[in-house]
């Protein structure tokens, strides 16, 4: 089974426990100022102005901070560099870390 979702690997509001039940939690990363920016053209794509979509930055904001402490929790994070959109991206553009120093 494939979950997915921001929340998964939080320590509060309910979240706590659903880690343990993985076998294996990937987190997936990019510069937070391209996960915001997918955030706002993703609202304004789907109907609201943008100035509701930028009024929405603030708790979107919120939410990559309270997601962003949670990051260790994952076994493998992969992080993702370049430009928008799936093909942008080259092997060269993407970091795994399992959160140990390599040797």
């Amino acid at each position: 089974v494939l979950l997915d979702g921001i929340y998964l690997l939080l320590q509060e509001g309910g979240w706590e426990g659903v880690v343990d039940q993985m076998d294996l939690c990937l987190m997936l990363r990019c510069e937070e100022s391209e996960a915001l920016q997918r955030v706002f053209n993703r609202k304004v794509t789907n109907g609201a102005s943008e100035e509701q979509a930028a009024k929405g930055q603030e708790v979107t904001q919120r939410i990559a901070d309270l997601v962003k402490g949670s990051a260790s929790r994952a076994d493998v994070q992969v992080t993702l560099k370049g430009g928008s959109g799936a093909d942008a991206f080259q092997a060269s553009d993407v970091t795994i870390s399992n959160g140990h120093p390599p040797p």
